[in-house]
């Protein structure tokens, strides 16, 4: 009668248990975003004069992506972004050379940007330096745009918060095997081996002791039901560990690709 109790109350144990622990699934965590402001823009430059113009473009255009590069301007990504305009034309009879400068959007120029310069008696080099002031003067005017965009990957040698040298710590499957666990081990081991292990004790005229019949099957079903107590609880236990592998081995978008998480 007790070993049917016994083991009727580990059975209640186990449909005790919650559901969602028994059924629990790893969520996936929103991927948060983060805003920042940057000013994008693209640089054209015209220069009148057959092939030596397209030349001395050349040179401004070079050092024009330069000064946009120290100023942390990125390239224009589509059709909206800023273009700015470098247009150079020589003074005629005089020597040097008039300047024309601004940016636009589409056919509308963003205010405050726009300009005409004189580079009077200026050489080629010193021609350079000038559309590369007047460069920087419009781009001090460009308003900056907000973006968000996921935040970069953490590197794959960082520890994750929660985790203990990459191992993922219990859930709820792992805590109930746990405690099946040493639940198992009291009953079958500490309290079950013992009753079986216990021999009877006899009187001096030879009469087992009343009180010491019944010990072994006792033992045997105390045995039982620890076994299946640390069955049960081997079987949460693992379910927890192959759930938290999967879970940790997910995916992070960043600026240079796909980056596994093991």
């Amino acid at each position: 009668m007790l070993a049917r109790s016994l083991t009727a109350f580990a059975l209640a144990s186990l449909l005790a248990l919650p559901r969602s622990t028994l059924a629990a699934a790893p969520t996936a965590e929103p991927i948060p975003t983060v805003a920042t402001t940057v000013v994008r823009a693209k640089l054209d430059v015209e220069v009148a004069g057959g092939d030596a113009g397209a030349a001395l473009a050349e040179r401004i255009r070079v050092r024009g992506e330069a000064l946009l590069r120290d100023h942390e301007v990125l390239p224009a990504r589509s059709p909206g972004d800023p273009r700015i305009l470098i247009a150079i034309e020589s003074l005629g009879e005089s020597p040097g050379y008039r300047c024309r400068f601004g940016a636009w959007r589409g056919e509308a120029v963003v205010a405050g940007t726009d300009g005409v310069s004189l580079c009077e008696l200026c050489t080629e080099a010193e021609l350079v330096e000038h559309v590369g002031a007047a460069i920087v003067r419009v781009v001090e005017q460009l308003p900056p745009q907000t973006q968000t965009q996921p935040p970069p990957p953490r590197p794959l040698d960082e520890p994750v918060a929660g985790r203990e040298q990459g191992r993922a710590p219990l859930g709820k499957l792992g805590k109930a095997g746990v405690g099946l666990l040493a639940g198992g081990a009291v009953i079958g081991l500490a309290v079950g081996v013992p009753l079986l292990a216990l021999r009877p004790k006899i009187t001096s005229d030879g009469q087992e002791r009343v009180e010491r019949v019944g010990t072994k099957p006792i033992g045997i079903a105390m045995v039982a039901v620890g076994g299946a107590l640390l069955v049960t609880g081997a079987v949460l236990l693992a379910l927890d560990r192959s759930r938290a592998r999967k879970s940790t081995r997910r995916a992070v978008l960043g600026p240079g690709g796909m980056v596994l998480r093991f």
